[in-house]
């Protein structure tokens, strides 16, 4: 019953809300905008529940700031309507790849062995690069690769974060906010300084675009601003912002500690990363002796190697961080959880037709996945 309230206890709690930071948290915005002085509405992309559909008809313009997955949703959700179409200017620095969700539903997901290692083979070589932070080589492969797509260049100097969507969906943004409707930013300065900015809101309290081309955009005061430029994990044990432990908790001792734990990346789909770390825990409160990859020296080992290598990598940046992390997730890491599956379990058909959607029993569908092959 809906109304009725019930406590639950439990040894674990695991937390798999997004494993690293840069998909989970508070809105990361580029300005403060209690700054913004001259009346215009700015938000990010996560209050747009917020937002009345009479302040958008009233708007002058209308500016969606970001290219990522939540930039094309916003763009997207205002296609149906024409008048609102015509007051966008989409603001961005560079566009990003997309995983096709044709793909992911389709081939990807074949039960056939030759089709899985193939599938598996592809994502290595995309993991292995990330891992070294080879970005620049990274965008051209993805270029050559039909499992991928982009809108238009140029593209961002970390391109491969765009997320899933379908072909249809990237067309139709394509078609409707063309370069035209586009505002290409400067690329920000490394040092983040005032002058290096692209975003700013100046000494009169006007919101300011600045352009690869050196023009300046100012924000009315009848325009609507949606920022949609993601989410930051906060770490409250840390003072430096720009801290490791900001960009991965999961890797911050302090969150991952008497029975709480955050899950590790252990999957591209984060249900599929809650659900092994499930498994793993209950297999080890079943029987401590039992053979996992938690129960071997080896987790400890390769999260301690990924440790230096990420606190050493040359871009430390949250989205290079979370790339590189991810990479070293799925090549050391990931297969040693699931050694009878062939690559991520989020993508094999027995996910997707089995057990997506459905009650889990936990000793018999999971314990079997992390103990054999151990």
């Amino acid at each position: 019953e809906e109304s009725k309230n019930e406590t639950l206890r439990s040894r674990i709690v695991v937390f798999a809300t997004g494993p690293v930071g840069t998909i989970g948290g508070q809105p990361d915005l580029p300005v403060d905008l209690q700054e913004i002085k001259n009346g215009a509405r700015a938000i990010h992309s996560s209050q747009m529940a917020s937002l009345k559909e009479s302040t958008l008809h009233d708007a002058n313009n209308l500016y969606v700031v970001g290219s990522s997955k939540a930039a094309i949703d916003i763009l997207h959700q205002f296609l149906p309507c024409p008048d609102l179409v015509r007051k966008i200017k989409w603001v961005h620095r560079g566009h990003v790849f997309f995983a096709l969700r044709e793909s992911l539903e389709t081939w990807m997901i074949s039960p056939s062995l030759l089709i899985q290692k193939a599938r598996k083979l592809s994502f290595d070589l995309a993991f292995w690069i990330c891992y070294k932070q080879w970005f620049d080589l990274l965008s051209k492969v993805a270029r050559i690769i039909p499992d991928f797509a982009y809108i238009g260049e140029p593209l961002t100097n970390l391109p491969l974060r765009g997320g899933v969507e379908s072909k249809d969906v990237l067309k139709k943004i394509q078609i409707h906010f063309g370069e035209k409707r586009q505002i290409l930013l400067k690329q920000q300065r490394v040092d983040k300084d005032l002058n290096g900015k692209s975003i700013v809101v100046n000494s009169d309290g006007v919101l300011e675009f600045q352009s690869d081309k050196g023009q300046i955009y100012q924000v009315g005061n009848k325009d609507v601003v949606i920022f949609c430029t993601g989410q930051r994990h906060i770490n409250h044990h840390c003072n430096q912002i720009n801290s490791f432990s900001v960009h991965l908790p999961s890797m911050e001792p302090s969150l991952n500690s008497n029975g709480v734990f955050t899950a590790h990346g252990y999957s591209q789909i984060p249900p599929v990363s809650a659900m092994l770390t499930a498994g793993l825990a209950t297999a080890y409160l079943d029987d401590a002796q039992c053979i996992t990859l938690y129960s071997s020296k080896d987790l400890v080992k390769k999260l301690a190697h990924l440790d230096q290598h990420l606190k050493s990598a040359k871009d430390q940046s949250a989205w290079a961080i979370t790339s590189s992390y991810i990479g070293g997730m799925f090549c050391y890491i990931q297969p040693l959880v699931t050694p009878t599956i062939i690559g991520d379990v989020g993508l094999h058909h027995r996910w997707q037709g089995e057990w997506f959607g459905r009650d889990l029993d936990v000793r018999k569908d999971l314990l079997p996945l992390v103990t054999k092959g151990h």
